[in-house]
């Protein structure tokens, strides 16, 4: 997964112009991040369960059941948490080439401030 946008990344760096369109810039922009959160928190989920081995080590392990339902948590909070880099991710067409970035709203532009 760590290698996934990597071509499409070299593309980008060498050219200095984004010719994938503004679907795949949304996904270029969210699928990295998504991918850390879901490492990390995985990561912490075995941390977790070797401590509790450790610490614990008479205790039942969790189920297959649970094991899955812990991994669809995870995966459904990596989402959520990197879903407004999807949803702010644009294409810009400039003078001569087009740039995909993340255009973060000011909050000098937010009606609820």
């Amino acid at each position: 997964m760590a290698a996934f946008n990597t071509l499409i990344n070299f593309i980008y760096a060498a050219h200095g112009e984004w010719y994938f369109g503004d679907s795949y810039c949304k996904f270029h922009n969210f699928f990295p991040v998504t991918a850390v959160f879901a490492s990390i928190y995985s990561m912490t989920a075995i941390a977790v369960d070797r401590y509790m081995a450790i610490i614990h080590p008479l205790k039942p392990r969790l189920s297959a059941t649970a094991t899955k339902v812990i991994i669809v948590c995870i995966w459904a909070l990596a989402v959520m948490l990197a879903f407004p880099l999807c949803f702010y991710s644009t294409t810009r067409k400039i003078p001569r080439r087009t740039l995909c970035f993340v255009a973060w709203p000011r909050p000098s532009e937010d009606s609820f401030m």
